[in-house]
């Protein structure tokens, strides 16, 4: 008569022992369901500033093409006329060479909103994640901000990182520091917010941690940040540097920040014979 092979590791029998492994696994399972929830709204967050990123550089790629062609076509054209010169016609093919030149041109997508009934306008640009090394994705995220007074003043620029981890604090951090092109600014703390969840994987319990920190950026820091080939930014146990992403889409906050409202059109005169 066959024997049921008894489970590697369990050493009970029977149905009392069936019943302990489903409410084993019944008092796992919705752990791993918030687990699994909290995870994909971080993934479709991140996926949400991936896919604004995506079309950014979508719209360079094709604002390249469109250029490119219109400079082989201007190419041809005066190789064209080039030749009914004399000279051009006699000159050994061998030295002409053809020099490709790229021009950088981003288009960075801004987000505006009026701030409150003050006629201030307040200006966004996306969430940036600070660094895309490692085994895993740092879940470390900035974004630049700026308040445009009703007659264009600029009211304050600022850098926001947010950051979701449980290694390190800001809680105390007062100031960072941004050294642009090897000059140091230092930004103050202007606000700090804090939050703690309960992450549960398994019976592995842990704590999450999410802060958001708001750094003041002086007015030449921004126009700085505009034209810097390089940055970067220390704060408590935040530290990296900013890729050409992150310093285009401060040139655009601080072109658009800086730029003054259109003048209204004065009225028409109506001519009196």
């Amino acid at each position: 008569m066959l024997r049921p092979r008894p489970i590697p590791g369990f050493v009970g029998r029977g149905p009392i022992a069936l019943g302990v492994v489903l409410l084993t696994l019944a008092s796992i399972s919705p752990a791993l369901d918030a687990a699994r929830a909290d995870e994909l709204s971080d993934l479709r967050a991140e996926n949400a500033r991936l896919r604004n990123e995506n079309e950014a550089l979508r719209a360079d790629l094709e604002a390249l093409r469109a250029r490119l062609a219109g400079s082989s076509d201007a190419g041809a054209d005066h190789e064209g006329a080039a030749g009914d010169n004399g000279a051009a016609r006699h000159a050994d093919p061998s030295a002409r060479t053809v020099e490709r030149v790229f021009v950088p041109r981003s288009r960075v997508s801004l987000e505006t909103a009026p701030v409150g009934t003050s006629g201030a306008t307040s200006i966004a640009t996306p969430w940036y994640r600070t660094a895309e090394g490692g085994p895993l994705p740092r879940k470390e995220w900035i974004q630049f901000r700026a308040q445009q007074a009703e007659d264009g003043r600029l009211e304050g620029a600022w850098m926001l990182l947010d950051r979701r981890t449980g290694r390190g604090s800001l809680e105390s951090v007062a100031a960072g520091r941004l050294v642009i092109d090897g000059r140091v600014v230092e930004c103050a703390v202007d606000d700090y917010d804090v939050s703690q969840r309960q992450q549960t994987i398994r019976q592995n319990s842990s704590t999450l941690r999410e802060e958001r920190v708001r750094f003041a950026l002086p007015t030449e820091a921004l126009t700085m940040l505009g034209r810097a080939t390089r940055a970067q930014f220390e704060a408590g146990p935040s530290a990296f540097e900013l890729n050409d992403a992150q310093l285009t889409a401060a040139a655009a906050l601080a072109t658009r920040a800086q730029a003054r409202p259109a003048s209204p059109a004065p009225a028409a005169q109506r001519s009196v014979p």
